[in-house]
């Protein structure tokens, strides 16, 4: 898909029709094209040429999506990049990717260290809202690209040691798209919702769906659930896609019967392990509404495998299959396949798998072997090729026993009860046990809403003795990357001031 050449053809096709929607603003496929092409025209003027990059540092905003396909018809790399990252993480990201321009806000202006690396533009300046609104000059560009184009720099959140730099295609964005409106069957009616950072994959994958299906984008500023009812509500959003954390905060704020979500037809839970108990609570609590579970990384674009909408509610637990052109092993430690039902590493390559690590050789990549990109995440699979995420290799708790543990089986159960905002399970050592032990983190949905010995005596009811959590801590949150999955070294340090 030629970003630049699509949206320039809707302009034509759909000049009038609304394309994204927010807060009480509007922008129709015309006007988007026109604003990109100012935006574009601008770029060129000032020296951006083809597979140069350009950098936002911005929250969710129509900006973004101006910026992002600016950038397209420029036939520069666009790299967005999370506002909660500090000055020295932003200052390192725009030197690796040699950013020539960065747009931001002016509360993320980061001037002393990121104005070294690239020239700062301010989108609530003169300069740039003049671009936006003065558009009648502007030419139209189409950018001519090939699929193995380099179309988008992603940084990943690790959480020792220094973030990668994704590099994925224009091919590589195609595949999200394609997946999900091949597997789900979205079309020109559908409204789309986009509550999760735009700045993380979320953001680019949603623009070539909004193109691809030629319908509208409702863009969220905001992740409370106030915020999103409201969206749904008054926008009739019929799709969005988040963190498990998201759904659950929908489920316990108590305000899904004061809002109207019968518009919303499809939801998909991504970016982490999902609960079957909060597939199940979402499921009851709105019937309507089909739910779908998808995986993938921002390796591989993201998506690797998604349920379906005929899929039978006993599959509704799965991963769901692999998506088109996916070729998966999953394998055991030394690298051969693991038999119906036993769990391995799932590897995979196809078109959704990234062109590699900025500035990493193929052969110098610890995750790429003979051709396969290595998740780290363990699965099994069924006799009909549904897949089931056990956690991540890296989060295996061999415990003091000696005995293996999957943290997401506890997560489970510890998430069916209904105060229980978000949770983490990890292994902390314990000098006494001279091992690994147990430690269950628990957000509570309202302060004291449950406390640690209801956790205990849920977890002795539902399972056997050494699943168990040792110790149990109720936090206010659950710290995150900046990709919003949770940061398991802070949880290892915070287990570590409790004196084990």
């Amino acid at each position: 898909m030629n970003v630049s050449k699509l949206i320039s053809e809707l302009a034509v096709i759909k000049e009038n029709e609304t394309a994204v929607i927010f807060n009480t603003q509007q922008f129709t496929y015309g006007k988007l094209n026109t604003i990109a092409n100012s935006l574009a025209g601008w770029l060129i003027e000032n020296g951006i040429e083809k597979s140069d990059n350009i950098a936002v540092i911005l929250p969710n905003c129509p900006e973004f999506a101006f910026i992002y396909f600016a950038a397209a018809k420029a036939g520069a790399i666009f790299t967005p990049i999370d506002t909660r990252l500090g000055e020295n993480e932003i200052a390192s990201i725009l030197s690796d990717t040699r950013a020539k321009i960065c747009f931001v806000y002016p509360g993320f202006l980061h001037k002393e260290k990121a104005g070294q690396h690239a020239t700062l533009v301010d989108i609530t300046g003169e300069s740039f809202i003049s671009l936006v609104q003065d558009t009648n000059n502007a030419r139209n560009i189409i950018a001519e690209v090939n699929p193995a184009d380099t179309a988008l720099y992603l940084h990943t959140s690790g959480t020792t040691g220094k973030a990668k730099i994704v590099e994925l295609s224009y091919s590589n964005l195609n595949c999200f798209p394609d997946a999900m409106k091949n597997c789900v069957v979205l079309g020109e009616q559908e409204i789309l919702g986009i509550i999760l950072p735009m700045s993380h994959i979320s953001g680019p994958i949603i623009l070539n769906l909004l193109l691809i299906n030629r319908c509208r984008l409702v863009i969220i500023d905001s992740i409370n659930p106030v915020s999103l009812f409201e969206n749904i509500s008054k926008h009739k959003i019929t799709y969005f896609h988040a963190v498990p954390p998201v759904f659950s905060l929908m489920l316990k704020s108590g305000f899904a019967e004061r809002y109207d979500t019968s518009s919303l037809d499809l939801i998909a839970m991504m970016g982490t392990s999902v609960p079957v108990s909060l597939m199940n609570a979402f499921k009851k609590a709105f019937p309507h509404v089909v739910v779908l579970q998808g995986y993938g990384l921002t390796e591989t674009s993201p998506l690797i495998t998604l349920t379906r909408r005929e899929d039978s509610d006993n599959k509704r637990a799965s991963i769901g299959t692999l998506v088109e052109g996916a070729d998966v092993k999953v394998i055991d430690e030394m690298g051969d396949p693991v038999a119906l039902g036993e769990i391995g590493e799932l590897v995979v390559k196809g078109p959704m798998v990234m062109k590699g690590y900025l500035g990493i050789k193929e052969q110098d990549n610890e995750r790429m072997k003979s051709g396969y990109f290595h998740t780290n995440d363990l699965v099994k699979f069924d006799s009909d090729n549904y897949f089931y995420h056990m956690g991540r290799r890296d989060d295996l708790v061999v415990l003091a026993t000696g005995q293996n543990v999957y943290p997401a089986e506890i997560q489970n159960i510890i998430f069916s009860h209904p105060a229980v905002l978000d949770s983490e399970v990890i292994g902390a050592y314990s000098e006494k046990e001279q091992g690994n032990v147990l430690h269950a983190f628990v957000v509570p949905a309202q302060k004291e809403a449950v406390n640690e010995n209801e956790i205990r005596n849920l977890c002795q009811d539902k399972l056997g003795s050494i699943k168990r959590p040792k110790y149990v801590t109720i936090l206010e949150s659950i710290p995150k990357t900046s990709t919003g999955k949770s940061n398991i070294q802070e949880l290892k340090n915070l287990s570590g001031t409790h004196g084990r």
